[in-house]
């Protein structure tokens, strides 16, 4: 399920993609900008079967009222959309270059979404060609049996990623991954705290071995201070294939681990 904070990311990201196409030498064309944001309003209204909302304004692009509706309208025009209408509503977005792709697969890794959009090397400057790739259901519950649901979707995503060179998403599906599972033994007082602030927690209370708590831990930090991994940098990342095999199978691993361990699973 996509969150609604999620979508409202998106339309922020079209938004801003729109003023940057419509100003000019820093004049800025709002009526153009009203034009495009009801024609995606529409496709999103189309997507769901619903009839299009035809632009009315006079020509000066000063009517503030018709101006005001069709805002409103664009920032409401995901929040109806299920998982597949929104995935239709993306394709065709990125593919007119409203969205960069990789952008949005960074928003679906931190959604902990279990698919990401694949950009064809037949993509030109003016039109992309994308598609969606969804992890197998069959593929993530074979991951880590009785596992909780999001460390199955993780797992199965750290395959994907992996199958698609992105490395640096190997390990953010990692880090994610141990957090969810120290999250797990720690109970419910912790959910809403980033592994930072509860790992001595987590320490007293896992039964892993501190060589293996450090190797999480390592990996927790490493997410952060990885370009594309954790927090956005200007440096590319250093992660290599070797490095994302062996961070993917100690993860399946440890989690397994854990889990005997913890939960007699």
């Amino acid at each position: 399920v996509i969150s609604e904070s999620a979508k409202q990311y998106v339309l922020r990201l079209i938004d801003s993609t729109i003023k940057q196409k419509y100003t000019t030498n820093g004049e800025f064309f709002y009526s153009n900008t009203i034009v495009r944001k009801n024609s995606l309003t529409n496709l999103a209204r189309r997507i769901q079967g619903r009839p299009v909302r035809e632009i009315w304004m006079h020509e000066s692009g000063d009517d503030v009222e018709n101006s005001a509706m069709h805002e409103n309208e664009f920032w409401g025009a995901l929040t109806p959309l299920n998982t597949p209408q929104f995935v239709e509503f993306m394709i065709e977005v990125m593919d007119d270059n409203w969205l960069e792709v990789d952008l949005v697969n960074q928003l679906l890794r931190k959604e902990n979404l279990s698919f990401q959009f694949l950009q064809s090397q037949e993509s030109t400057s003016k039109r992309k060609s994308v598609s969606v790739k969804i992890i197998p259901l069959e593929v993530i519950q074979e991951a880590i049996p009785n596992a909780h649901e999001n460390i199955s979707v993780l797992v199965g995503r750290m395959n994907l990623l992996l199958d698609n060179a992105d490395y640096s998403g190997v390990l953010h599906a990692s880090a994610s991954a141990f957090e969810v599972l120290a999250k797990e033994v720690c109970g419910d007082l912790v959910d809403n705290k980033p592994l930072g602030k509860f790992f001595k927690t987590y320490r007293e209370k896992s039964q892993l071995s501190d060589e293996i708590l450090n190797y999480i831990n390592k990996i927790y930090i490493k997410r952060g201070d990885n370009s594309l991994a954790g927090h956005g940098k200007l440096k590319s990342s250093n992660i290599t294939r070797e490095e994302a095999v062996i961070i993917m199978n100690f993860t399946k691993a440890i989690i397994r681990i854990e889990y005997q361990l913890s939960f007699g699973q």
